[in-house]
């Protein structure tokens, strides 16, 4: 994907969801994209417009038909300003935004994802979930500049290195960092509600009872490959 087919991009998924903004994120805007690294987009939506913007989300499958490495994540402002997600990205004029940095919340994404990347083979991703974990269980990062570039990655890694291929080493890594951060993983009503608001919909009911977060790390661990759980948020 070329500079000029991305900023298109940026540029018509911007004027698709006006009233919010759209940030190029991940290793494009970080200028760390190899040959062939996706282009990672979030829109950050103003309150009572989120759910509007994922009724809209087929305009965001339209042009994904254009550029298949597109990636698009519905991201509700209150997330983005609690940090519960971390977002780090640029709009299409090329200005910055950051999202606050939910220690916790953070670190149970970690989790999850880094045993997702495991059970589809992606070691490299595994490693840097881990090390994203190990970093969560230290003090808060320094928000000053992006959090997770490759030099967070590089420091953070039991290894010193983000790029470990040893499979049973890094699942190691993640059991013991859910261990050391049983605090992080007590029950949440911001997790359990964006959860349930989710998959009630899709009548699927039954994180009612559950601390969900805890409950699908779990079937992780075991081999379940849970995609579909591991976030309770819209991605094209």
């Amino acid at each position: 994907m070329t500079p000029a087919h991305l900023a298109r991009a940026h540029r018509k998924l911007q004027a698709s969801f006006p009233m919010g903004r759209v940030l190029l994120g991940g290793s494009r805007a970080f200028g760390e994209a190899k040959n062939g690294s996706d282009a990672d987009f979030y829109v950050i939506s103003p309150p009572l417009l989120h759910w509007l913007h994922r009724s809209l989300a087929g305009r965001a499958r339209l042009l994904k038909t254009e550029y298949p490495m597109l990636n698009v994540m519905f991201i509700p402002w209150s997330v983005f300003r609690s940090g519960r997600l971390y977002v780090w990205g640029r709009d299409w004029r090329g200005k910055a935004y950051q999202s606050g940095l939910d220690r916790r919340s953070v670190f149970r994404n970690s989790l999850k994802l880094g045993h997702l990347a495991l059970l589809t083979g992606d070691s490299a991703k595994a490693a840097k979930c881990a090390a994203t974990a190990r970093a969560m269980l230290k003090d808060a990062p320094d928000m000053s500049e992006p959090v997770f570039s490759s030099a967070f990655f590089k420091m953070n890694s039991v290894s010193g290195s983000a790029e470990r291929r040893d499979v049973k080493a890094i699942g190691q890594e993640l059991a013991k960092f859910r261990a050391e951060g049983k605090g992080f993983l007590g029950f949440s009503f911001a997790n359990w509600l964006a959860y349930n608001l989710h998959f009630i919909p899709r009548l699927d009911f039954r994180f009612l009872f559950l601390n969900p977060d805890p409950w699908v790390i779990k079937r992780l661990e075991r081999g379940e490959k849970m995609d579909r759980y591991v976030f309770p948020i819209a991605v094209i």
